[in-house]
């Protein structure tokens, strides 16, 4: 999977440049940043969403190109080039009368995801979805849901499973997603109710900790407008969503958890 070669270091990395639930990225060399597990990120999580990358890419996803896997204080970071420019986030916190902009862009992206076919290197999604609903029901977070629906035997799409603006970096060439690490073979309907559950208000108990610092209103523009332009690029029905939305619910309330 290597196609360069990136100065390896065994002392700490460069400045923090960003920090998410499982890990933290610094800045690493020219054109390189390291994605550090947090201390309670589980071993092996970074070399196999590496994996995930490395399949994304290789498959024309907009998705930054993985370099290797080295080491720092005894655990295994991973190298990826560097990505410069704002995250679609940053720039609805900066402008929110774009909110309706940024909800339109991020279903074209997320509709272009889901018009390649998931690569084999990925996980199922229905595996993903059933193994997160169980660890919430087995700790009492949520009632048992009902069973998940079966995915059929249709092409299997591209999900990412975590997208949502701050995971899309706005780069001179153009949108680049980050942050695989949940990416599975699936369908639009599941991958779609994800990103509606990640989009919902700071009054609601499901708001993930990581998107913040916009008003209820601007995310709520963001969400209308990416729903009535998502429903229609990849014909996922309403039905389709109250089917999946509550099941993702208790499949977020799962993966807080570790999942």
């Amino acid at each position: 999977m290597n196609e360069t070669q990136a100065p390896r270091r065994s002392t700490a990395p460069g400045p923090l440049l960003a920090s998410g639930t499982r890990s933290t990225i610094h800045a690493w060399a020219d054109g390189v940043v390291a994605k550090v597990p947090k201390d309670a990120t589980p071993e092996g999580w970074i070399r196999a969403e590496a994996g995930y990358v490395a399949a994304v890419h290789r498959c024309g996803a907009p998705a930054p190109r993985f370099i290797e896997i080295t080491t720092l204080d005894g655990r295994e970071v991973a190298l990826y080039e560097r990505i410069e420019g704002n995250s679609l986030w940053d720039e609805l916190r900066a402008a929110p009368a774009r909110a309706p902009e940024i909800g339109r862009l991020l279903a074209q992206i997320h509709a272009g995801l889901l018009a390649m076919p998931g690569p084999m290197a990925l996980p199922s999604q229905h595996y993903r979805i059933r193994r997160k609903v169980r660890n919430a029901v087995a700790r009492q977070l949520v009632m048992p849901p009902a069973d998940l629906p079966e995915l059929g035997s249709e092409q299997l799409m591209l999900c990412h499973g975590d997208l949502h603006p701050k995971n899309i970096l706005m780069s001179p060439s153009g949108p680049i997603v980050v942050d695989w690490f949940d990416a599975s073979r699936g369908i639009a309907a599941a991958d779609v109710a994800r990103t509606l559950v990640l989009l919902h208000g700071p009054e609601d108990e499901t708001l993930p900790g990581h998107l913040q610092g916009v008003s209820s209103e601007a995310l709520h523009s963001v969400r209308a407008a990416y729903l009535a332009d998502i429903t229609a690029l990849c014909d996922v029905s309403s039905d389709d969503l109250e089917r999946w939305t509550p099941l993702q619910v208790a499949a977020q309330a799962g993966e807080l958890l570790g999942a």
